[in-house]
């Protein structure tokens, strides 16, 4: 009975002993397969059966149906992708035999047949001639060629992928000898690249039409070369997705701020060499001027002595008939009566003459008068022409800024994406290591052996979350009090509580003075600016050259109000309105145009918040009788101020971004969907970055005098939705299609009769 008792609590031990190792597994495969799970959305399957899949966290998040097929993979594949994959695997193939291999016999052949093809000096005027050496002179249709570039493993872009993770490799390859091979198809793939065109064509049939880093997408040339750039927003999940999405936003919008600045820098060439025409036009001008000032002087020298010629002629002539005419006793007296007569004839003539004199000069005079004002004429359409081109620079200047700030945040996004796929990756390797270990074990662990490990994991939970928003209140601190510190890398590298409170006290420290660059910041005087005048500086072009458009500065505007460039439509081809962009930048920082306009022009302030906003309609009476037009004021979401104590080191402007529809302060790693967007049961992939916030504004018909006497207090109209973000930046004043008169409100707003647009700039800002 004693032994029947031992046996079965040994069995007992023994089962319990097994239950727990199940349960342990479980334990495990929940911890480490859950936030994979999240992280690439996955909706088939078991959370427990995650560690045993074959998991790539660079494509875990794309569903299968989306990914590329054979066909779009051909019309999608360009040649040197394709030769450099075929490049590695002929040159492998020869040194390594049929240990290496595409996994496909005709793809393995074509690799064996390429081998003297790929031996060859990139440099040779025989590459790349035509089509099919990519492919060591096999003619590839395009299905085929789509098979080859997606057998040979491309999954991310050139220069960056075109991996080998489909060819199979023998152990004994040495990574020397990759890298050698690497370096001489890399050689290949590039030569291949120059010949790909530098421009933009209209259409395309594939993507070696198109420039470098391009890609052929429904007949047009589109940013990217993988399928996730084409890859809508139904075919992504999970959180990585999101963050794709975000470096896609991110790249897209760099993309744009780098076609704006290249725009505007087009914009000041062509304003630069209208000037320099309308500068020899005005040389000429001049010059013919002169010219004809020289034989006028000619023709009126010649005239001005034929005239006292004629002047004395006519005094001896009159002398002469008057002594014809004169009595015999006349004679005999001495002739008095004669010479007094002929005296009063050649003082008469002198008179003519002296009169034919001052002619003359005031002639002259009109003429160098006439010359002086059509020069000073000249200049002053010249340099309207110049202050206009200036204008566009000061913009060039601004839209670089936000072009490097597009790039940097970019940037970010691609190395937060980076850093979460390897935190997949890391994550799915730690699983399978612990499971093996688990199952390893002999002896059994001490009851609740988990518990340390929960309270690890919450521990590094929470201190991810903990990093993460001290992070972004040491950003928030740096923009606010405009000082960069060391703060940054010792919140990223924290690995315990103690340092990021050490750091949040240093963050009180500061916040404490309450000063940027020893003063402190106050309610600048509510400034009022003229869209024509002030930042637009449209100049009175009434007197320049037909061909250079010489209209009035009211004439300037309204065309300008009204141009069919500045329609907005929607998808299905509707009028919406009018939408007219602007910058308003610090232009007496930039040394461009006109800062003495007015006062948010001038470097004699600093960060420069904005506080609310309101718009005045001088002039405008509405026949529907509305007392206000509802508008909308629009600022990018990248802007920037005056830095107050800018060492030489650093920008003299501080740039910021905001991202309104993201919440920064959700992980994905954490929260997992909740960090999608602030809402996120409606958020939609590839919204969560708008390129402009909004202010709805009710503009009255007030003029400067008005907007300026209402103070600093709220006044009916105003508006607060862009409190708090910096001064300067790309702004746009959109006029909705509801308020304009034919666009279904009769009596309506009529923008061909607005003669400006005043704006009200209510702003924070600190002396400089």
């Amino acid at each position: 009975r004693d032994t029947w008792i031992a046996q079965a609590d040994r069995s007992i031990l023994a089962r319990r002993a097994a239950g727990d190792t199940a349960r342990r597994l479980e334990e495990l495969r929940r911890r480490f397969g859950t936030p994979i799970w999240d992280a690439c959305g996955f909706s088939q399957g078991s959370i427990l059966d995650v560690l045993d899949w074959d998991v790539d966290p660079a494509r875990c998040f794309v569903d299968p149906a989306c990914e590329w097929t054979p066909e779009q993979q051909a019309q999608h594949a360009n040649v040197g992708d394709v030769a450099y994959n075929l490049c590695m695997a002929s040159r492998l193939r020869a040194e390594y035999g049929d240990g290496v291999s595409t996994g496909a016999p005709a793809l393995d052949a074509v690799a064996d047949r390429s081998a003297d093809f790929f031996r060859r000096d990139p440099g040779d005027p025989q590459w790349g001639l035509r089509r099919r050496a990519a492919t060591g002179g096999v003619d590839v249709d395009l299905v085929s060629r789509g098979e080859v570039l997606y057998t040979f493993g491309l999954r991310e872009p050139a220069g960056v992928g075109a991996s080998l993770v489909t060819l199979r490799m023998p152990n004994d390859v040495a990574p020397t000898s990759i890298a050698v091979h690497r370096a001489y198809c890399g050689a290949v793939q590039q030569w291949m690249d120059q010949r790909r065109p530098t421009a933009k064509p209209g259409a395309c049939s594939l993507s070696d039409e198109c420039p470098l880093g391009m890609l052929c997408s429904s007949g047009a040339c589109i940013v990217g070369t993988d399928p996730l750039d084409t890859a809508v927003d139904t075919c992504l999940r999970g959180t990585l997705a999101e963050m794709k999405q975000s470096e896609r936003a991110a790249r897209t919008a760099a993309e744009a701020a780098r076609q704006r600045m290249n725009e505007s820098v087009d914009r000041y060439d062509i304003a630069m060499r209208s000037c320099a025409i309308l500068q020899e036009g005005q040389e000429a001008q001049a010059a013919a001027v002169e010219a004809h000032n020289a034989t006028m002087q000619e023709l009126a020298d010649w005239k001005l002595a034929m005239d006292v010629t004629a002047n004395a002629a006519s005094a001896t002539k009159d002398c002469a008939s008057q002594a014809n005419g004169a009595s015999i006793g006349a004679v005999f007296t001495g002739g008095s009566a004669i010479g007094v007569a002929c005296g009063a004839a050649a003082v008469e003539a002198a008179a003519k003459s002296v009169s034919d004199g001052l002619e003359y000069k005031m002639d002259q005079v009109q003429r160098k008068h006439e010359a002086t004002m059509m020069l000073i004429q000249a200049d002053t359409d010249l340099r309207i022409c110049l202050n206009d081109a200036e204008l566009y620079l000061a913009g060039t200047r601004s839209q670089s800024l936000e072009a490097a700030q597009a790039w940097q945040e970019y940037a970010v996004a691609a190395l937060e994406l980076r850093n979460a796929q390897a935190t997949v990756a890391a994550l799915h390797s730690e699983g399978r290591l612990a499971l093996a270990n688990e199952g390893a074990r002999t002896v059994p662990l001490l009851e609740h052996d988990l518990w340390l490990d929960e309270k690890v994991d919450r521990f590094h939970r929470v201190m991810r979350l903990a990093r993460r928003m001290t992070y972004l209140a040491v950003r928030a601190v740096e923009y606010e009090f405009q000082y960069s510190s060391v703060e940054r890398g010792n919140v990223i590298a924290a690995t315990h509580p103690d340092v990021l409170e050490s750091v949040l006290e240093g963050l009180k420290t500061q916040i404490l003075t309450g000063g940027i660059g020893g003063s402190r910041p106050s309610q600048s005087p509510p400034t009022v600016v003229s869209l024509r005048d002030h930042i637009l500086q449209l100049g009175d072009r009434t007197m320049a050259p037909e061909w250079s458009q010489n209209m009035s500065p009211t004439e300037r505007f309204r065309a300008l109000l009204t141009s069919t460039r500045f329609a907005v439509y929607d998808e299905d081809g509707e009028y919406r309105g009018q939408r007219i962009p602007f910058t308003v930048a610090p232009i007496g920082a930039f040394e461009l145009g006109n800062d003495n306009l007015a006062p948010i022009f001038s470097t004699f302030s600093c960060a420069e918040r904005l506080w609310s906003v309101n718009i005045g309609l001088p002039g405008v009476s509405r026949e529907d009788g509305a007392s206000f037009t509802n508008v909308i004021l629009e600022q990018r979401n990248t802007f920037y101020s005056q830095r107050c104590s800018s060492r030489g080191d650093e920008d003299p402007f501080q740039v910021a971004s905001v991202r309104p529809r993201r919440n920064l302060f959700a992980d994905p790693l954490v929260n997992g969907d909740a960090a999608l967007s602030l809402n996120a049961s409606t958020f939609e992939y590839g919204d969560q970055t708008a390129d402009f916030a909004r202010a709805r504004i009710a503009a009255r018909a007030v003029g400067r005098a008005e907007l300026e006497g209402e103070g600093v207090n709220m006044v009916p109209g105003e508006s607060e939705e862009l409190a708090t973000r910096a001064l300067f930046g790309d702004y746009a004043i959109f006029f909705p299609a509801g308020e304009l008169d034919g666009y279904g409100r009769p009596g309506g707003l009529e923008l061909q009769t607005l003669e400006d647009v005043l704006i009200r700039f209510s702003y924070v800002s600190v002396a400089n």
